[in-house]
């Protein structure tokens, strides 16, 4: 898929950004990688997305109207919309593009949608808010067919859902056939929005998302509820109820799968669940084993902690689900950073899984590279988006790697920083 992103924060004018199996985030702080892994939970979102721009869900945070619209300074000012959508193919109907494209204004200084653009195939519906009514445009239902119509709907909805609009788009064709100026087959018409909509329905993209900092781990944990939280606070839970409560299949797979990393990356040697009485909904403690008995996950370094809610979730999560990380090396070692470049690889790999990852280690990329490299995972399923913020604008560069896991098309200032670092010591070194 690609995303789609227009005047949000940094990002002024409109840009598409391809999203590959394994897209990798990296650049200085500020450069807009948390506004672009926030729009893409955006448009990910089922519930929110395309009639509200959910920017503000955990773990983001952009803010109202006018800290998200981006400001483009003297006269330009702020811009006066913005929009999110994304761009995909169907997978059913020999790669016909698809497309899903909001456009927010400011209403009293929050972000309400004005627009909605809606592409699968030939067929295109534009959708314009204009305080009680709707403007309708649909083209290409027949050759050179273009059926206009104003809906009243009364006051405008806070929000619409892909539930609510894939219902919703049928029955304007109906509505319309009532029409003297209706010239077209009702039927084939209302069949062929049936049909864009599954296709929508089929291609709506899904993410969860995991926060930077994760929670702090407990001593005891008293309540048994798996509710999710993008800072990881469900994680003790859902072990409790994999490995304690009989779920043998998903239980085992997560058990083999922290135990592998966790061997990897030098974090620990096994991890297990006791439970502080005989019911269900007693307490429990979460062990872990470094070296010698097991012991309490609040005795251990900080690591692990922090790395459990990545390795459950991405054991867990649904092949069609992004995860989309922020930093998931924060307090780990080289090693354990290199540990979930290949982690994330052979999940890729051999479980078609998903993830867009925001990161500052150079340890994760370069193990990406090596698996690449040694046949583990295919070079195209990997990207790496390079943001740069030279001044208050974002530039993206997308580098690609090669079968041999070399970075392509690299910008000039990408790694400066670190080669210039590099040339410092050499010379210090050749100096003494």
């Amino acid at each position: 898929m690609k995303l789609v992103i227009e005047n949000i924060r940094s990002f002024a004018n409109r840009h598409e950004y391809e999203v590959r199996p394994l897209t990798i985030l990296v650049g200085e702080n500020s450069s807009g990688k948390s506004t672009f892994l926030a729009a893409l939970a955006a448009v990910s979102d089922p519930v929110s997305f395309p009639g509200v721009a959910a920017l503000n869900k955990a773990p983001y945070d952009l803010g109202t109207y006018d800290t998200i619209a981006t400001f483009k300074g003297g006269r330009g000012g702020r811009a006066k919309a913005f929009s999110l959508g994304y761009r995909a193919e169907s997978k059913s109907r020999g790669k016909e593009p698809l497309a899903v494209i909001a456009t927010f204004c400011s209403e009293d200084g929050e972000a309400r949608v004005k627009s909605l653009q809606l592409i699968a195939g030939n067929v295109e519906a534009n959708l314009i808010w204009e305080k009680e009514k709707i403007a309708v445009r649909i083209k290409g239902l027949e050759p050179n067919e273009t059926i206009d119509s104003f809906l009243s709907i009364g006051q405008q909805p806070s929000g619409l859902t892909f539930a609510s609009l894939l219902a919703f788009l049928p029955s304007v064709v109906v509505d319309l056939s009532k029409a003297e100026k209706f010239t077209g087959a009702s039927f084939e018409t209302y069949r062929k929005l049936e049909y864009v909509s599954s296709q929508w329905r089929e291609t709506a993209p899904r993410a969860t998302s995991i926060a930077p900092i994760r929670s702090e781990p407990k001593r005891t944990y008293d309540r048994m509820s798996d509710e999710y939280y993008p800072s990881g606070d469900h994680v003790p839970y859902i072990l409790a109820r994999l490995l304690l409560q009989g779920e043998a299949g998903k239980g085992k797979k997560l058990h083999d799968a922290l135990v592998a990393f966790g061997r990897d990356s030098g974090l620990f040697r096994g991890i297990n669940v006791k439970r502080l009485g005989s019911k269900t909904g007693d307490p429990f403690q979460v062990q872990v084993t470094v070296g010698g008995p097991s012991v309490n996950l609040s005795d251990v370094g900080y690591g692990v902690s922090q790395s459990l809610p990545i390795i459950v979730e991405s054991i867990l999560r649904a092949t069609n689900a992004r995860i989309l990380l922020q930093q998931p090396e924060v307090h780990l070692h080289p090693k354990a950073q290199a540990a979930l470049g290949s982690f994330f690889s052979k999940l890729v790999a051999q479980e078609q899984r998903q993830f867009v990852i925001e990161t500052h280690s150079d340890y994760l990329i370069d193990r990406v590279r090596q698996e690449v490299a040694t046949g583990t995972l295919a070079h195209d399923a990997v990207s790496i988006l390079y943001f740069d913020r030279p001044h208050i604008e974002t530039t993206v560069s997308e580098l690609t790697l090669d079968r041999h896991g070399n970075i392509e098309n690299a910008p000039e200032n990408y790694r400066t920083f670190f080669l210039e670092e590099e040339l410092k010591l050499l010379a210090r070194a050749e100096a003494e």
